[in-house]
């Protein structure tokens, strides 16, 4: 059982709904090219067809709620970094992991969102302001930043899946020069079977249902029926991605490649038959 209290219902709780009805608008202004990405993800969630955050939420809120308590008596501010976001989802969790530690915490924690796209950027700096929670937004490109940045926490959620390869030892060493001594990083990620037509076809699947839904009406849209059905169409689902991890053993290799020990790790099954794979979260530290 968890040594820190359940964040009360409805607090800094996520307003998916919302979300589904800005984004529309908000990705035709700020980002042309990958429109469909963002609109359609923020279906996926907003319709609970991709569990995406909510598969690993509450061990993701007791990790980042313990690191900030752990820090807390030593600085009157505390910084957390957001590495890549699909929506609000990550700083959400981020957020109830601040207020699970304490509300005063919360109070004295900076939430950072970086993302090379606008529309997730746009989506938490408007989460912060009807939530009351001090976000600042930054477009940033994890692979070739160009500035220097610091955090007592970095949270990253399955963005290294969209990362080539080549660049994830870089990637990672760098969110860990970004740490304040002491610092931690929430690293979560799926490891998928390179194999696995499975994951192919539920991605087929969810967007057939999110088809019939907004045929149905059952979507709140920020656009005409006919364009969201029109990104779908454009949407071309793949079973994997480059930067997916095949194995437990090739995540440890990265921890250790980049320089960074694991302090904990979880282990989840997720999904159904038609999704067979598994979600490592893990809390690493700079080794010495």
């Amino acid at each position: 059982m968890s040594e820190f209290p359940a964040v009360a219902a409805g607090r800094l709780q996520e307003d998916l709904s919302l979300n589904l009805e800005r984004v529309g608008e908000i990705a035709r202004r700020l980002c042309v090219d990958c429109a469909d990405y963002h609109v359609v993800g923020v279906a996926n969630r907003a319709t609970q067809l991709h569990a995406s955050i909510d598969g690993d939420r509450t061990e993701y809120i007791e990790l980042v709620a313990r690191t900030l308590s752990g820090r807390a008596s030593n600085f009157d501010r505390l910084d957390v970094l957001i590495a890549g976001a699909l929506d609000t989802g990550l700083l959400a969790t981020a957020a109830r992991g601040a207020e699970a530690a304490g509300s005063d915490i919360l109070a004295r924690t900076r939430f950072k969102v970086i993302d090379r796209c606008g529309t997730p950027l746009e989506l938490c700096r408007l989460y912060g302001e009807r939530n009351g929670v001090a976000v600042t937004v930054g477009r940033v490109d994890v692979i070739a930043p160009t500035e220097n940045l610091t955090a007592d926490l970095i949270c990253v959620h399955s963005l290294f899946r969209f990362l080539p390869p080549p660049t994830h030892v870089d990637v990672l060493k760098r969110f860990a020069s970004w740490l304040k001594p002491g610092g931690r990083i929430v690293f979560s990620i799926s490891i998928v079977r390179p194999d696995s037509p499975a994951r192919l076809a539920g991605a087929l699947g969810r967007i057939e249902t999110m088809r019939e839904a907004a045929r149905a009406g059952r979507l709140k849209l920020s656009e005409p029926v006919i364009d969201f059905l029109a990104r779908l169409d454009r949407r071309e689902p793949r079973g994997q991605k480059a930067g997916d991890f095949g194995s437990v053993a090739a995540l440890e290799a990265l921890f250790a490649a980049s320089g960074l020990t694991a302090v904990e790790t979880f282990e989840m099954r997720e999904g159904d038959a038609g999704r067979p794979i598994h979600r490592v979260l893990a809390l690493l530290a700079p080794g010495d």
